[in-house]
């Protein structure tokens, strides 16, 4: 449901016609400005929902899961360039 919302968004509020604009190139966008503001790749990993990557990390001693640390997850998030989020608008429903 999320992906036909993003691609309606696109296309009609926001006059998108690339057709490789879509949910999936929003990820790889969003990745790449983490990158951007100087996000470590376990940082990204946890932000985008992954599990740390790397076949290596199924062998030796086993760990705990590493701590998420929100408050700089959020002060990542708000350091990138958002444009598009300015032409962004609520739909009233009333």
């Amino acid at each position: 449901m999320f992906s036909a919302f993003w691609s309606d968004t696109l296309r009609n509020k926001l006059a998108i016609s690339d057709q490789m604009k879509t949910l999936y190139s929003l990820r790889h966008n969003f990745r790449d400005a983490m990158a951007a503001v100087g996000a470590a790749d376990f940082e990204r990993w946890q932000l985008m929902g992954h599990a740390e990557q790397g076949m290596g990390k199924k062998y030796g001693t086993k760990r705990k899961p590493r701590a998420v640390d929100i408050v700089r997850l959020d002060r990542l998030i708000q350091a990138a360039s958002w444009p598009f989020l300015s032409k962004l608008v609520w739909p009233n429903n009333d």
